[in-house]
């Protein structure tokens, strides 16, 4: 009497399909989808005005992260810092350049100046050519300049924009981070009296009012700069700043902002006991769609797991005969995607450009 084979368990038959031609048609459709949707991401969903607003909060919260990992106080977002950050990517997007100075003559701590945000303390990091929000803030924290920005412990607010012009004869992204400190009064109107603002733009900018700060120069990692710096001089003529929707930047969601802008008398000093857990600004899906790079990749870890999963519990681990035909087309698909991914990294997820960072201490 011949006995029944046993029947296949619910997850061999799973295997089984994923592997048969139907399941790797559907294999090949998602990877060749996802390389499609990362490029689109990457170029004309990022130059949105929808997709910028969600950009702007992602950047605001891997900076705040970047500093809770650093046991400093995160910042907060104010909205004439968005405004200011957005006046400057727009003048850059404007007049194609990428500079702490434009052109002009006009300086970082001008746009400070017409947004009407009196500081003690201010800062600004540039970048350009931007295709992905996780590389740009790895860029800056890989710059020791842009990296001192980011983690000074004096700043306590933040405002982040981008702008969509040309660069060198192509199209681009600029992106404006702001930092600062508001001044104790509104009416607040005192000189700088530190300013560090370097020639190029791939160095931070700072700039502080504090008398105790300055001194007949200002040095910045090793690279001293005279006090006597063209921060301090009158900016000429520009056009009046563009308002900006306050909708970008808004905790947890992506909704109009509720709260009025932070009280001028926060102080700079925080106490580590004091820190407490970042406000998100950005969406959930927020970080995944403002970085096609990190979306690609993940995707098809998780894409080449299931088909090295699906691989080992159709073969038991056992790899025979009757199996090389899975084996070789779980790893076509697993090479399409490692191709795939080159392409992209190489020739689509450019490295961002950075301007020299900046700061300031108050006007």
């Amino acid at each position: 009497m011949s006995t029944k084979p046993p029947s296949p368990t619910v997850s061999k038959r799973i295997a089984g399909y994923l592997l048969g031609s139907a399941g790797l048609t559907v294999g090949v459709v998602l990877i060749v989808g996802v390389f499609f949707a990362a490029l689109e991401i990457a170029g004309p969903a990022l130059r949105s005005a929808q997709l910028a607003a969600v950009v702007s909060a992602t950047l605001v919260d891997l900076t705040n992260q970047d500093r809770q990992d650093n046991q400093l106080q995160t910042l907060t977002v104010n909205p004439i810092l968005v405004r200011a950050a957005q006046a400057k990517a727009d003048d850059m997007a404007r007049y194609s350049y990428f500079a702490h100075v434009s052109p002009s003559g006009i300086n970082s701590w001008y746009w400070f100046k017409q947004a009407g945000y009196p500081f003690i303390y201010a800062g600004e990091n540039l970048a350009v050519d931007f295709t992905d929000s996780s590389q740009v803030n790895q860029a800056w924290l890989n710059s020791p300049t842009h990296r001192a920005n980011i983690l000074n412990g004096h700043f306590t607010q933040i405002g982040i924009a981008t702008a969509q012009g040309t660069f060198q004869g192509h199209s681009t992204i600029f992106v404006v981070q702001m930092f600062g400190t508001p001044a104790p009064g509104s009416s607040a109107s005192a000189s700088i009296q530190t300013a560090i603002l370097p020639a190029i733009p791939t160095q931070m900018a700072f700039a502080s009012t504090k008398s105790d700060e300055s001194s007949s120069s200002a040095q910045v990692l090793g690279v001293v700069t005279n006090s006597a710096s063209p921060a301090t001089r009158p900016a000429p003529a520009s056009p009046p700043i563009r308002p900006v929707v306050a909708k970008r930047l808004s905790p947890a969601t992506s909704s109009v902002v509720s709260q009025p802008a932070q009280s001028f008398a926060t102080t700079a000093t925080q106490n580590v006991a004091s820190i407490q857990a970042a406000p998100h600004y950005g969406p959930v899906w927020g970080f995944l769609v403002s970085s096609p790079e990190v979306l690609l990749r993940t995707s098809y870890f998780i894409l080449g797991g299931i088909l090295l999963l699906a691989l080992l519990i159709r073969t038991e681990f056992e790899i025979r005969r009757h199996h090389l035909r899975h084996v070789v087309a779980v790893a076509s698909l697993i090479v399409l995607m490692i191709v795939l991914f080159f392409i992209a990294d190489h020739f689509i997820f450019v490295q961002p450009i950075l301007g020299p960072a900046q700061q300031i201490t108050g006007t």
